[in-house]
């Protein structure tokens, strides 16, 4: 990590005066940083400024961040001014947990009735409504790339919907489902399979 890159995503983030607040920012912070495998050293502003100037992603949740908290039309069109956004990220449900992790959010949307803590989301993933409803996700949900959720269904805790898998139906906590017509995998619960 640069101080040129962490100065200058100090400048911007200190111009905004958001960076103190509450929520779930910090939490996001950690957890992708955990993520990332990088030095444990380095302190929770210098890493928020160095996660924003390397990942599009992580400014996309910061975003999402900012608008839960309820800030300023103006503060976030500076921050997408100075960070410009992944733009084929869409993350438009307004309950979400701490720390939630995108990994190559290319052509993702996130757009639930609720979600837990612990979301990690890859890339390609619709979750999405299906007419008047809308999926609701536990914690440690883990959506593999290429995969859909789509309507009034709900994940359990700790499951995992595989690569290109689609749900339409209702998973338990514990289990990982995948395929075209989402069916449970061979293992009882998420424990085993790890």
């Amino acid at each position: 990590m640069s101080i040129k890159i962490a100065t200058n995503a100090w400048r911007g983030i200190a111009a905004l005066g958001v960076a103190g607040r509450g929520g779930y920012l910090w939490e996001d912070v950690d957890c992708w940083w955990r993520i990332r495998k990088l030095p444990a050293t380095v302190g929770s502003f210098a890493r928020m400024t160095y996660l924003l100037s390397e990942w599009r992603e992580f400014r996309n949740v910061f975003d999402m961040r900012l608008r839960q908290q309820r800030t300023s039309f103006v503060a976030r069109g500076l921050f997408r001014v100075l960070w410009p956004l992944e733009p084929t990220l869409h993350i438009s449900t307004e309950d979400i947990g701490p720390r939630m992790f995108v990994e190559h959010g290319f052509a993702t949307i996130i757009s639930a009735k609720s979600i837990g803590s612990d979301l990690w989301v890859n890339q390609q993933v619709t979750i999405g409504w299906n007419y008047d409803k809308a999926p609701v996700l536990g914690n440690g949900v883990r959506i593999a790339a290429g995969a859909k959720v789509i309507g009034g269904v709900r994940l359990g805790d700790n499951c995992i919907v595989g690569a290109n898998g689609v749900v339409t139906k209702d998973i338990p906590s514990e289990e990982i489902w995948g395929g075209r017509s989402c069916f449970t995998h061979w293992c009882k619960s998420r424990a085993q399979a790890i």
